[in-house]
């Protein structure tokens, strides 16, 4: 009986090594998860009126939100606009617009950068919507 308490004795200690281990992966787990809150349907790549969205990025950081993204025009021949109304949509509904402007026009397969900002968090946002206007 004595062996099996000497035994347990000298692994208490690597078990408590081992718990605190496990809590603190679970807390880095938890910090990077959040980090990556933006789902791939939010950022991922959309088309409209031809004009192809992609590489688009989110940053929020001490309560700014910059969005960028490349804009192809995959339409077959050149295309006027004036900007890009860039809409987040958060859990509930509400709705905050950006405004991107690439230039006038976008030669037959051109890709442009966009670049949009507000002094709003966006970071719980599950939807955007693009609309151009012309």
């Amino acid at each position: 009986m004595k062996f099996k308490t000497l035994k347990f004795e000298k692994n208490k200690h690597n078990l408590f090594i081992g718990l605190v281990g496990l809590t603190i992966l679970i807390v880095i787990a938890i910090i990077i998860g959040r980090s990556f809150a933006f789902t791939p349907e939010l950022l991922g790549n959309q088309v409209v009126d031809g004009l192809s969205f992609e590489n688009a990025n989110l940053e929020c950081k001490d309560g700014i939100s910059t969005f960028t993204a490349d804009v192809y025009n995959e339409n077959d021949d050149v295309y006027a606009l004036k900007y890009i109304n860039i809409e987040f949509v958060d859990s509930q509904n509400k709705t905050t617009t950006l405004i991107g402007y690439i230039g006038e026009v976008l030669e037959k397969e051109e890709q442009k950068f966009i670049r949009a900002s507000v002094d709003t968090d966006l970071s719980d946002s599950k939807r955007i919507v693009y609309s151009i206007q012309k």
